[in-house]
């Protein structure tokens, strides 16, 4: 699992990469988005590990994180943090 989350991490790099010296289609946009979100919550969850509280990884989390981008990340960390 950690594989695909880095394979997305390094899919985000080369797409702001592309996108900074092409003007980017709204594809491209949504691509950087969902991307986003998902980096995001690999790293994140990596970050919480350290300090012992996991993001449960599932269906709806990666479903929800590609939706909302890395806001939904942080909101995800929080809601986690507060136990619900």
């Amino acid at each position: 699992m950690t594989l695909v989350f880095l394979l997305a991490f390094i899919g985000l790099i080369a797409l702001i990469v592309y996108s900074s010296l092409h003007v980017p289609g709204k594809i491209v946009k949504a691509a950087i988005h969902v991307l986003g979100g998902l980096a995001g919550l690999w790293l994140t969850n990596l970050l919480l590990n350290v300090v012992g509280v996991t993001i449960p990884i599932n269906t709806f989390t990666v479903v929800f994180v590609a939706v909302a981008g890395f806001p939904g990340v942080v909101a995800l960390a929080v809601l986690q943090f507060l136990g619900i």
